[in-house]
């Protein structure tokens, strides 16, 4: 029986992206294939002995790794009226071959599946993408994390997200360049052109602030705007409102 290595499963609101603002079941997995240097949930990339279970005042806990019934019967007991499903982490794509016996279950009992990713890992999307109704990928960029691009490997898994709804999120910070922007920009244009992107402008860690002026933000947005037309600016209004 295949399990998981989960930190959390919670009721919130989503705080990033288009669907800012939607009721959704958090299921957020342990694990990250990367290791950004502004990663804003560096807690998720450890495995826990237990994962936190949190519907409004309740809060229990469940020894790692779950069960897919222990997860699906956590869902269907957190709040029997949100349908809508957020796997984020981490990266849930590292544990796809449980994905692959979960989220039949899921859309089984009539949840929607919304898929938090770094948009890394096109192979393991590949084998879950029939059961994922909406693909939050991200395109990470060198000047915030750290790393190395990833342009090849997020090209390759925008063109097979692109079979479902998708929109693209880059967090940008003050030292974001612009060819970075026109690089992203260039990338989505070469699979889809009306692919959403949501520039989203990094949080603070702790007392550090490397967040762009409007001004910059702006300027980012009008180099995107040269070769794609759905832009919009949207700041993690989870943390700005204290929901976490």
């Amino acid at each position: 029986m295949r399990k998981a290595n989960l930190l959390e499963i919670y009721l919130a609101i989503q705080g990033e992206g288009i669907y800012v603002g939607e009721k959704q079941i958090f299921i957020r997995f342990a694990g990250c294939n990367l290791r950004c240097k502004t990663c804003d949930t560096p807690f998720s990339l450890t495995i826990p002995k237990v994962c936190k279970i949190k519907n409004d005042t309740n809060f229990t806990e469940l020894p790692n790794p779950l069960t897919v019934h222990q997860v699906v019967s956590v869902v269907k007991g957190i709040n029997p009226v949100c349908y809508s499903i957020s796997l984020t982490g981490g990266e849930p794509l590292l544990q796809v071959d449980y994905l692959e016996k979960l989220l039949p279950v899921l859309k089984s009992e009539g949840f929607e599946i919304y898929l938090d990713t770094n948009g890394t890992i096109s192979k393991a999307l590949s084998t879950i993408i029939s059961w994922i109704d909406i693909i939050a990928m991200d395109i990470k960029l060198r000047s915030v994390t750290g790393l190395p691009y990833f342009w090849k490997e997020h090209k390759g898994f925008l063109k097979l997200a692109n079979k479902k709804e998708v929109f693209v999120k880059i967090v940008v910070s003050n030292n974001t360049l612009d060819e970075e922007i026109g690089e992203a920009s260039s990338l989505i244009k070469s699979i889809n052109q009306d692919i959403p992107l949501v520039l989203q402008p990094i949080a603070k860690i702790g007392s550090y602030d490397n967040s762009p002026s409007l001004q910059k933000l702006l300027h980012f947005r009008d180099i995107a705007a040269r070769q794609i037309p759905n832009i919009r600016i949207i700041p993690q209004i989870h943390k700005i409102a204290g929901w976490e």
